[in-house]
């Protein structure tokens, strides 16, 4: 009986449901008008956050291409620096991509692989000729082809909670043109006011640069040869920072980051949990200013310590790549999506500022006005020859996170480390271009 009553209900369900109206289902998006070339943009997330009427910072700037462009169609794709470098190789394979904004290391890799076009008449003869662009110029290409095309760049350096640094008794120390012997009495004291240090991260590649940059500065030393033809951590130098960074940890001075990634470091700096970390820069003032403001952290930034105070910084540059897709229109279209971006008097110097960097162009210098950011840019005197675009690059970083691996967990003395990550990363200077 109540098998007959569920039946007799499906049937009356039925029934009703031919009376009714169906159900439509999703349309699909109407196709791009004729005329209109449609590009996609894939960006990693560069741009501090600002909500817009338009929703992201990166879509207001494609409303305001849009409107200028009429016949373009910009598609925005964000992604992420953890997985983002697979989902734009995917992007790349698929023809998906159409405009890079990233950092000269991958780009300068995907041009190598016949990816991207040359940018070289991208170029005018004013950013070709200015002093200040020199180094920045050589990281944006190789062999005379330019793959990326510049937009900002910033040194990366380190950042102190002035509170704590404060209550250390040693603020005095920390400043442009601090040594060794300064940082050991700085770490030192907070150790022994109870701070949490910095930390030496090396769970994945991220942030590396910053690892690398506090090993070659501590001692005068550098991870690659000037002419970018053979690694050197194995040098005298760079075997004494390893040492120093093995017995810091020890001691407490900074903290064990085998387990780490840069941005665990970075949210443990801004939600005020230790009292520096290794790896800031303009951009991340700005990613992190809601957390610093929060918790009312001010923050000292200051080139890493090095012998007779004389720095060698690595750097970043912000900047976009067209991909080579075949396809003349949507070509021409991205060339015109980067010059907009980049050269537009008022896009492109929103532009850097919503990157936190230094302009690289003349029109746009006086973008910054406050003391801190013209402090910064006075730091590109200390940039180190540009290593991110040498053959090979990302293998060497697993190398290098492995390297700090062995080294954190003492599976390897200093000098064995140093000496297996020498040639394991020579090696890589002789593999044939590829991703």
């Amino acid at each position: 009986m109540k098998r007959y009553g569920l039946l007799l209900l499906a049937v009356v369900l039925l029934l009703l449901s031919g009376c009714c109206p169906q159900v439509q289902t999703p349309q699909e998006k109407p196709e791009t008008p004729a005329g209109v070339t449609t590009i996609n943009w894939y960006y990693f997330p560069v741009f501090a956050p600002r909500p817009t009427a338009a929703g992201s910072y990166e879509q207001d700037a494609i409303r305001k291409f849009e409107a200028a462009h009429p016949h373009i169609r910009v598609n925005p794709v964000p992604i992420a620096f953890d997985t983002g470098p697979e989902k734009l190789e995917y992007a790349l394979d698929k023809g998906l991509c159409d405009v890079i904004f990233d950092a000269p290391g991958r780009i300068v890799t995907y041009g190598r692989a016949g990816k991207l076009l040359t940018l070289n008449k991208l170029f005018d003869e004013q950013l070709r000729q200015e002093p200040e662009n020199k180094v920045i110029l050589a990281a944006c290409g190789v062999n005379e082809r330019m793959y990326l095309y510049p937009l900002s760049t910033s040194p990366f350096y380190m950042a102190f909670n002035k509170q704590m640094l404060a209550a250390s008794g040693k603020a005095d120390l920390v400043r442009e043109g601090w040594t060794r012997e300064d940082f050991v009495q700085v770490l030192q004291a907070l150790h022994q006011a109870g701070f949490v240090p910095g930390t030496i991260f090396c769970y994945g590649q991220g942030g590396d640069q910053a690892t690398r940059a506090l090993v070659s500065n501590l001692y005068g030393g550098a991870v690659i040869a000037p002419d970018l033809q053979s690694y050197t951590l194995n040098q005298p130098q760079g075997v004494a920072a390893l040492n120093f960074i093995q017995q810091a940890v020890q001691k407490g001075w900074l903290l064990n980051g085998s387990l780490l990634t840069g941005t665990d470091d970075l949210e443990n700096f801004a939600n005020g949990r230790s009292a520096f970390t290794i790896l800031w820069s303009g951009a991340q003032q700005s990613a992190y200013q809601r957390q610093l403001s929060g918790r009312g952290i001010q923050v000292v930034e200051v080139p890493f310590p090095a012998p007779e105070g004389k720095p060698r910084l690595e750097y970043l540059v912000n900047g976009f790549a067209a991909v080579r897709s075949g396809n003349d229109a949507r070509e021409a279209a991205a060339l015109q999506f980067i010059k907009f971006m980049c050269d537009d008097p008022h896009m492109g110097r929103s532009n850097v500022l919503q990157t936190g960097g230094i302009p690289v162009r003349a029109a746009f210098k006086d973008v910054h006005v406050e003391a801190r950011m013209l402090k910064i840019a006075s730091w590109t005197k200390y940039y180190a020859p540009y290593y991110n675009n040498v053959v090979g690059f990302s293998q060497m970083r697993v190398y290098w996170y492995q390297m700090l691996q062995s080294l954190l967990r003492q599976t390897k003395t200093p000098e064995a480390a140093a000496r297996d990550f020498t040639d394991l990363a020579d090696q890589t200077l002789k593999v044939k271009p590829s991703f």
